[in-house]
């Protein structure tokens, strides 16, 4: 597999951006006397009688029901447990969350929302070739008492590398150069990551795994 080629002088970039957050609020904490108001609630929109909310599933075992409230998924547990999926924006999805429970408490539910995970996804910009990721693990493998705790690389199970980091969470690299960055909780360390990954490109370059036109 050919070696990513860059024009002389030029520098692997790292973009990433934020595609979504998954988030958490436990309800119960919020309101004591909310799981009392939930069924009603939930039963409102199987009627049909809110806005923009849709009953996806219902009675689950542990999960009383998902539902579809403007463009957000709504998992809600029997124990008042809410997973929040397809959020862009945590302050609009404290907004929707508060119209759908009646409450005008914006501020203090948005004060209990957690984030699990932002999914996030980039690439390798520069790169006008692919990559030989087989040379990108040798050089994460070498980088492990640093940063890096695991790495895999088993093309014939799946095409991207693999790599788990003590500080930045996870991240794949597929050899076209798109990365996906996984288990991370917040943008201070998101941007830590990119700039990490940054580094650790050039310091690749820098010990020939990175091959550029007229080197």
């Amino acid at each position: 597999m050919p070696l990513p080629m860059l024009a002389r002088g030029e520098r692997p970039v790292v973009h990433l951006k934020v595609n979504a957050y998954k988030l958490s609020l436990d309800l119960s904490d919020f309101d004591p006397h909310i799981r009392a108001r939930i069924r009603d609630l939930v039963d409102e929109v199987g009627r049909g009688e809110r806005e923009q909310c849709k009953l996806l599933r219902h009675d689950l075992g542990e999960v009383s029901c998902i539902l579809r409230v403007h463009n957000l998924t709504l998992t809600i547990y029997r124990n008042s447990f809410l997973n929040v999926s397809g959020c862009k924006d945590i302050n609009k999805a404290a907004r929707v969350i508060a119209n759908f429970l009646r409450t005008s408490d914006v501020v203090g539910l948005r004060k209990r929302v957690k984030v699990d995970n932002i999914h996030t996804s980039g690439r390798l910009e520069n790169v006008k070739d692919l990559i030989d990721l087989q040379s990108v693990a040798d050089c994460l493998l070498r980088e492990q008492e640093r940063v890096v705790s695991y790495v895999r690389y088993a093309p014939d199970i799946f095409p991207s590398l693999f790599a788990r980091t003590s500080q930045f969470g996870s991240f794949q690299l597929f050899a076209s150069g798109s990365i996906v960055v996984l288990g991370i909780k917040d943008l201070a360390k998101l941007n830590a990551c990119r700039r990490w990954l940054q580094s650790f490109f050039h310091r690749c370059q820098r010990q020939g795994k990175l091959h550029f036109n007229g080197q």
